[in-house]
């Protein structure tokens, strides 16, 4: 099964590496292009479509472009139906695009980077029949000449590459990262006349490290995280988080909190995108004797909301995130922020006190929830209204109006 899941997207690679061309140089950032929208073709591309913060933004992207009278191409690497999820997932029925799978595949749940690449160098072909690409797939690689780019970017490939932690054998990592080496760190990369986005202040400043993108040239338009509704504090108790299960978001550290707050109850929601993981996560539950933790993978919508209303603190394990939507949706519920001293939460939780940098410190920082002063959620609340939907379309849209019209 790891094999299989390493492996498998290396496979994807026979195909598009016959494309290769070299057309590609780095190129500076000026000369954004100017179209007549009436009749400008616009693709957004973006590896997966499903339920995450991700295809949320995607939405987003459609609904402006639709409000512009253009109906975009959505391409994806895998996926099947996905039209009609995302409307039913998001509640948008009437949004008009086209989505366009690159390979008959179900969707696949591993080596994003490299499904990122994949489908950059699938695309380089047809991608040059559109006057405008909204390229929220991260990687800046392998784009040809031609079309006005747009880059909403969440954390650089070479980033990743930088602060990722093998998670499968050493020697099977080893030769994944000499794959990616070759495919991104040392790709040709079109920049010229690009418009460059980041989700938040932390990836601007990933993209100025690891491309050397001048600051001046970077624009941080925060993603539509809030839900636009806000919920007062209440009586509630315990400790919620909720994440994908996977090594990234370091469930395995929160169990090891719980076992130090044996009073405390903690649930733990997430998608089960990897079951030996939550095996792992499991075992620690029954070898510790944790009665506090109730594990809940692939909970229903309705579960997450009701356990965000009752629960007293939300815990974010994750370190050196791109952003964190999963932090401001939990505030907007009413949830005091537990969340590691690193990358994009920071901007979500400007108050040092609720950011912990070792297990011991976030322990503490939970254990002293009752001394905090009782307007630190309004202050919260107020603070992520910069996070909302109505924000991001109107910098986006200013954006999509500066090249369309």
């Amino acid at each position: 099964m790891v094999l299989s899941s390493v492996l498998g997207p290396w496979l994807l690679m026979i195909f598009p590496l016959s494309a290769l061309l070299p057309e590609f140089q780095h190129e500076s950032l000026d000369g954004v292009q100017v179209m007549n929208r009436s009749r400008a073709k616009v693709a957004i591309v973006q590896n997966k479509l499903g339920i995450d913060g991700r295809s949320r933004v995607v939405v987003e992207m459609i609904e402006l472009l639709n409000q512009r009278g253009i109906q975009p191409d959505v391409f994806v690497l895998t996926g099947k139906n996905l039209s009609t999820l995302v409307k039913q997932v998001f509640d948008k029925p009437s949004l008009d695009f086209q989505v366009q799978s690159m390979l008959r595949l179900s969707t696949l749940k591993t080596a994003t980077i490299m499904q990122e690449v994949v489908l950059n160098l699938l695309l380089r072909r047809k991608i040059r029949q559109y006057d405008v690409v909204i390229n929220s797939n991260d990687s800046l690689s392998w784009w040809p000449a031609g079309p006005q780019y747009i880059h909403y970017i969440y954390l650089p490939p070479k980033a990743t590459m930088a602060v990722s932690r093998p998670i499968h054998r050493q020697a099977l990592w080893f030769l994944y990262r000499l794959l990616l080496w070759f495919l991104e760190d040392r790709a040709p990369i079109q920049l010229k006349g690009a418009i460059l986005i980041a989700i938040s202040k932390y990836t601007a400043e990933l993209i100025k490290r690891y491309y050397g993108v001048p600051e001046d040239q970077i624009r941080v338009i925060y993603p539509p995280a809030t839900r636009g509704k806000i919920v007062e504090a209440s009586p509630r108790q315990g400790v919620v988080s909720c994440g994908a299960f996977s090594p990234r978001k370091r469930q395995l550290d929160q169990l090891w909190i719980a076992k130090m707050l044996p009073d405390l109850p903690f649930v733990l929601l997430g998608a089960m995108t990897n079951s030996s993981y939550l095996k792992r996560c499991r075992n620690f539950v029954l070898e510790n004797k944790l009665n506090n933790v109730t594990l809940v993978p692939d909970a229903p919508a309705h579960v997450v909301t009701q356990t965000l209303a009752s629960s007293r603190c939300f815990l974010h394990t994750r370190q050196y995130e791109e952003f964190g939507i999963a932090i401001v949706e939990a505030i907007e519920s009413g949830c005091i922020p537990i969340v590691h001293d690193s990358g994009g939460p920071r901007e979500i939780v400007p108050i040092a006190e609720l950011r912990y940098q070792n297990l011991e410190e976030a322990v503490e920082r939970i254990h002293s929830l009752p001394n905090l002063p009782s307007d630190i959620l309004p202050k919260l609340q107020l603070h992520i209204q910069q996070f909302s939907s109505p924000v991001f379309q109107e910098h986006l849209g200013e954006i999509f109006d500066q090249v369309l019209d």
